[in-house]
C-alpha cells in the first residue's frame, strides 16, 4: 500500500512539473512573439514606401524601359473572355461523357456547367476510354463559348450514337466527352 501512494504521488509529481514547465515555456513564446510584433511595429512593417528607382546600369542598353518606371493606375483591363456571355444559348441540350474511370467527373462537369448557367445538361458514361478530351457539335457554329471552359479538348462537328455512349443522344446539340486530361474531381471536405 505504501508503494502504490508513492506511485501515485511521484506520477502526481511529474503531471505537476511537466504542465508548470508548459506554462513557463508558453509564456516564454508570448513574451518572445511580443516582443518581435513590437520590433516590428517600431520599424515601421506594414507602411507604404515607394518602390527604388531603377538602376539603369542593370539594363543591357543602358535604357530604363517606361513599364517598369511607370506608377500602377486603377485601370480596369478588359475581360479575358472572348464570348460575349449575352449571346450564348444557355438552353442547349449538352450531354456530358465521362469517358474516363473516375467516379463522379460528368456529375462535376455538370455542375460546372450548370454554374456557368446552362440549364439543359445530361450526363452518361462513355464505352471506351479517352487520353484526350473532345467535344463534337451537331452544327457547325454552335457553343463555341465552351472553347473557353474546355481549352484542352479537340472539336468536331458530327453526331454521336448511342453505341459510344450510355445515355441519351436524341435532340442534344452538344456532346461532351471529359477524358483523362480533365479526370481530377476535388474532393470537398
Amino acid at each position: 500500500m505504501a508503494k502504490e501512494a508513492k506511485k501515485q504521488s511521484a506520477v502526481g509529481l511529474f503531471f505537476r512539473s511537466f504542465m508548470k514547465g508548459m506554462v513557463v515555456l508558453l509564456g516564454i513564446a508570448i513574451l518572445a512573439l511580443g516582443g518581435y510584433l513590437g520590433y516590428l511595429l517600431y520599424n515601421g512593417y506594414g507602411t507604404k514606401t515607394a518602390p527604388p528607382a531603377p538602376n539603369a546600369a542593370a539594363f543591357k542598353d543602358g535604357k530604363v524601359d517606361p513599364l517598369l518606371t511607370a506608377e500602377p493606375t486603377e485601370e480596369v483591363t478588359e475581360s479575358i473572355y472572348v464570348t460575349k456571355f449575352t449571346d450564348i444559348d444557355f438552353g442547349i441540350k449538352i450531354n456530358v461523357i465521362n469517358a474516363t474511370d473516375t467516379s463522379g467527373l460528368a456529375g462535376y462537369w455538370r455542375d460546372r456547367l450548370s454554374d456557368i448557367g446552362y440549364t439543359n445538361i445530361e450526363t452518361s458514361d462513355c464505352n471506351y476510354p479517352l487520353d484526350n478530351s473532345k467535344i463534337v457539335i451537331t452544327e457547325d457554329g454552335i457553343a463555341a463559348e465552351l472553347k473557353e471552359v474546355f481549352p484542352k479538348a479537340s472539336w468536331e462537328v458530327g453526331n454521336v450514337t448511342e453505341e459510344d455512349i450510355y445515355g441519351e443522344t436524341e435532340g442534344v446539340k452538344v456532346f461532351i466527352f471529359i477524358g483523362y486530361d480533365y479526370d481530377e474531381v476535388p474532393r470537398e471536405e
